[in-house]
Protein backbone atom coordinates (compact mmCIF):
# COMPACT_ATOMS: atom_id res chain seq x y z
CA UNK A 1 0.00 0.00 0.00
CA UNK A 2 1.80 3.11 -1.27
CA UNK A 3 0.45 6.66 -1.41
CA UNK A 4 0.66 8.35 -4.80
CA UNK A 5 3.10 10.91 -3.41
CA UNK A 6 5.61 8.07 -2.94
CA UNK A 7 5.70 7.54 -6.71
CA UNK A 8 7.02 9.81 -9.45
CA UNK A 9 4.36 11.72 -11.36
CA UNK A 10 2.98 9.60 -14.19
CA UNK A 11 3.82 6.28 -12.59
CA UNK A 12 1.38 3.43 -12.91
CA UNK A 13 -0.61 4.81 -15.81
CA UNK A 14 -0.53 1.35 -17.37
CA UNK A 15 -2.22 -0.09 -14.25
CA UNK A 16 -5.35 2.01 -14.67
CA UNK A 17 -5.26 2.02 -18.46
CA UNK A 18 -4.40 -1.51 -19.59
CA UNK A 19 -6.39 -4.22 -17.76
CA UNK A 20 -5.08 -7.09 -19.91
CA UNK A 21 -1.48 -6.14 -19.11
CA UNK A 22 -2.34 -5.86 -15.41
CA UNK A 23 -3.89 -9.33 -15.49
CA UNK A 24 -0.70 -10.78 -16.98
CA UNK A 25 1.39 -8.95 -14.36
CA UNK A 26 -0.86 -10.22 -11.56
CA UNK A 27 -0.52 -13.81 -12.76
CA UNK A 28 3.28 -13.47 -13.01
CA UNK A 29 3.45 -11.92 -9.53
CA UNK A 30 1.32 -14.76 -8.16
CA UNK A 31 3.71 -17.26 -9.71
CA UNK A 32 6.75 -15.47 -8.26
CA UNK A 33 5.12 -15.41 -4.82
CA UNK A 34 4.20 -19.11 -4.96
CA UNK A 35 0.47 -18.38 -5.22
CA UNK A 36 -2.12 -19.58 -7.70
CA UNK A 37 -3.18 -17.48 -10.68
CA UNK A 38 -5.87 -15.04 -9.60
CA UNK A 39 -4.52 -14.80 -6.03
CA UNK A 40 -2.94 -11.37 -6.62
CA UNK A 41 -4.62 -8.07 -7.42
CA UNK A 42 -2.64 -4.97 -8.37
CA UNK A 43 -4.67 -1.78 -8.04
CA UNK A 44 -3.90 1.87 -8.73
CA UNK A 45 -7.30 3.41 -9.46
CA UNK A 46 -7.60 6.52 -11.54
CA UNK A 47 -10.80 8.47 -11.05
CA UNK A 48 -10.16 11.99 -12.22
CA UNK A 49 -13.87 12.89 -12.19
CA UNK A 50 -14.40 11.85 -8.59
CA UNK A 51 -16.15 15.11 -7.77
CA UNK A 52 -18.15 15.56 -10.93
CA UNK A 53 -20.89 18.13 -10.58
CA UNK A 54 -24.44 17.49 -11.73
CA UNK A 55 -26.68 19.81 -9.76
CA UNK A 56 -29.95 21.60 -10.31
CA UNK A 57 -29.62 25.13 -8.91
CA UNK A 58 -32.45 27.60 -8.32
CA UNK A 59 -31.28 30.96 -9.67
CA UNK A 60 -32.13 34.43 -8.37
CA UNK A 61 -34.64 34.76 -11.19
CA UNK A 62 -36.51 31.65 -9.99
CA UNK A 63 -35.28 29.58 -12.88
CA UNK A 64 -33.55 26.23 -12.56
CA UNK A 65 -30.13 25.86 -14.08
CA UNK A 66 -28.32 22.54 -14.37
CA UNK A 67 -24.65 22.72 -13.47
CA UNK A 68 -22.79 19.76 -14.87
CA UNK A 69 -19.51 18.81 -16.43
CA UNK A 70 -16.58 21.20 -16.56
CA UNK A 71 -18.83 24.29 -16.44
CA UNK A 72 -20.42 23.15 -13.18
CA UNK A 73 -17.05 22.31 -11.62
CA UNK A 74 -15.68 25.70 -12.67
CA UNK A 75 -18.63 27.66 -11.29
CA UNK A 76 -18.51 25.77 -8.01
CA UNK A 77 -14.71 25.95 -7.74
CA UNK A 78 -14.46 22.17 -7.53
CA UNK A 79 -11.87 21.53 -10.25
CA UNK A 80 -8.74 22.32 -8.22
CA UNK A 81 -10.12 20.63 -5.12
CA UNK A 82 -11.05 17.50 -7.09
CA UNK A 83 -7.60 17.21 -8.67
CA UNK A 84 -5.90 17.60 -5.29
CA UNK A 85 -8.20 15.08 -3.62
CA UNK A 86 -7.67 12.61 -6.43
CA UNK A 87 -3.91 12.81 -5.97
CA UNK A 88 -4.16 12.51 -2.18
CA UNK A 89 -6.65 9.64 -2.22
CA UNK A 90 -4.91 7.55 -4.85
CA UNK A 91 -3.02 4.53 -3.52
CA UNK A 92 -1.04 1.79 -5.21
CA UNK A 93 -2.06 -1.47 -3.58
CA UNK A 94 -1.13 -5.11 -3.94
CA UNK A 95 -3.75 -7.48 -2.57
CA UNK A 96 -2.89 -11.14 -2.02
CA UNK A 97 -5.08 -14.12 -1.08
CA UNK A 98 -2.52 -15.47 1.40
CA UNK A 99 0.00 -13.73 3.65
CA UNK A 100 3.31 -13.18 1.84
CA UNK A 101 6.17 -10.74 2.22
CA UNK A 102 6.64 -8.27 -0.62
CA UNK A 103 9.07 -5.38 -0.46
CA UNK A 104 7.15 -2.14 -1.16
CA UNK A 105 10.10 -0.93 -3.22
CA UNK A 106 9.64 -3.85 -5.64
CA UNK A 107 6.04 -2.84 -6.38
CA UNK A 108 7.08 0.82 -6.48
CA UNK A 109 9.75 0.08 -9.10
CA UNK A 110 7.31 -1.98 -11.15
CA UNK A 111 4.78 0.86 -11.14
CA UNK A 112 7.48 3.29 -12.27
CA UNK A 113 8.06 1.26 -15.44
CA UNK A 114 6.25 2.36 -18.55
CA UNK A 115 3.96 0.01 -20.43
CA UNK A 116 6.60 -1.10 -22.95
CA UNK A 117 9.09 -1.93 -20.19
CA UNK A 118 6.48 -4.00 -18.37
CA UNK A 119 5.71 -5.89 -21.59
CA UNK A 120 9.43 -6.58 -22.04
CA UNK A 121 9.74 -7.78 -18.44
CA UNK A 122 6.86 -10.20 -18.93
CA UNK A 123 8.52 -11.64 -22.02
CA UNK A 124 11.89 -11.97 -20.29
CA UNK A 125 13.09 -14.26 -17.55
CA UNK A 126 13.82 -11.62 -14.89
CA UNK A 127 11.39 -11.69 -11.96
CA UNK A 128 9.03 -8.71 -11.79
CA UNK A 129 9.73 -8.35 -8.09
CA UNK A 130 13.43 -8.00 -8.82
CA UNK A 131 13.03 -4.92 -11.05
Amino acid sequence: DLASDQLPVGSGSWIAGNPSLVERVEDRLAEELGLTAGAVLLDYPEKTAMLAADLAVLTRHRGVEHLSGSRGRALLGIKQVAEGLHDLARRLRLFVAEPVQVAPTAINHLAECDERDVEALLEGERPLLGV
